[in-house]
């Protein structure tokens, strides 16, 4: 198993050192690659001097030398990698010894796989980053992953939480992943370049959908992820204008690709939901009656919606013709 780690680098001199002796000490890795990304400290000096002291390390500039984002650096990335497996790793973490080991297995025992997902460690560099990952509503000492191994059918529905009240709970992050290059290159699978922030998740969204990604190591960490105060998304000052953004990016995607409309319109749904002027009322009413009727998993939750806020509950009214209705425009009404 040959691995290629991508590891974008903007203004981590001090800990890009520390993420390539970690993919450096994993026998799989053949290649590692960093995307130096106009950076304003040292850190083109730092990755110039790591590719020195090894054959396998090597760096690569936008034109000019220009900040292009973690999503193009990351596309660059993946065209300059030569081996059959991908990996990425944030050049602010690391990884732990044996990184690649269960994921190996996996590949083995499914032959169909395209890709592993596995979980990370989250922990504290300062405590910027601690107050601040606190305020978000995240747990002290957590991992990111998923809560237990999904289905690779039913991954994409997990992660997006278009089904509802699923037992498996959580998300992924480019470090938890490890994806065969042709896989990624066949369904022409890349980061949106567009976006600042979010750029993971909707690739993310793209490996679940196209590819058959399979768990691996879920109830511990096996890279670490530091959280500290120059993290993107401390610096993440409006939260519903980056997210609303990165809703409108899905939707393109969605479109573009032709995605059965209940997902189109699930994602519709959720931008609306985010500020009021991204739905007007109208809007939003000609959003739901288009789900309603596309959409079987969305029509069931309006109509438990609506018995459990109306008169229906109560058995006043038994036709189904009012049963409808109200499932209609339950969205129109206040509690």
């Amino acid at each position: 198993m040959d691995v290629s780690v991508v590891i974008p680098v903007y203004n981590a001199a001090s800990f890009i050192s520390e993420a390539v002796n970690s993919a450096l000490a994993q026998p799989e890795v053949k290649q590692i690659i960093l995307v130096e990304d106009g950076s304003s400290d040292n850190s083109l000096e730092v990755c110039r001097a790591l590719a020195s002291e090894s054959s396998k390390v090597e760096v690569y500039r936008h034109p000019h030398g220009t900040n292009c984002g973690e999503g193009a650096s990351r596309n660059l990335g993946m065209e300059k990698a030569r081996h059959s497996y991908i990996s990425f790793l944030d050049a602010d973490d690391f990884m732990l010894p044996g990184r690649f080991e269960t994921d190996r297995g996996v590949f083995e025992r499914y032959p169909d796989a395209d890709g592993v997902y596995c979980s990370v460690l989250n922990f504290f560099h300062d405590s910027t980053g601690k107050v601040a990952w606190l305020n978000r509503g995240f747990k002290e000492s957590s991992l990111t992953g998923l809560s237990e191994p999904a289905d690779p059918g039913s991954l994409f529905n997990i992660l997006t939480g278009y089904l509802r009240n699923q037992p498996i709970t959580g998300h992924l992050i480019p470090d938890c992943l490890t994806i065969k290059r042709e896989s990624l290159k066949a369904a022409r699978i890349r980061f949106p370049d567009e976006l600042r922030m979010h750029t993971d998740t909707l690739f993310i969204y793209q490996c679940a959908y196209y590819l058959k990604l399979y768990a691996g190591v879920l109830d511990r960490g096996i890279v670490m992820r530091r959280i500290h105060s120059n993290n993107a998304f401390i610096h993440e000052m409006d939260i519903q204008q980056t997210r609303s953004l990165f809703y409108l990016a899905t939707i393109r995607w969605a479109v573009n690709q032709k995605l059965p409309r209940r997902y189109i319109f699930y994602f519709r749904r959720r931008y609306c939901s985010l500020k009021e002027e991204n739905c007007r009322l109208f809007v939003g009413l000609l959003l739901h009656l288009r789900s309603f009727c596309a959409d079987p998993h969305y029509r069931r939750a309006s109509k438990e919606k609506a018995r459990k806020r109306t008169i229906l509950k109560k058995g006043v009214f038994s036709f189904r013709i009012f049963d409808e209705a109200f499932a209609i425009f339950t969205p129109a009404f206040k509690k």
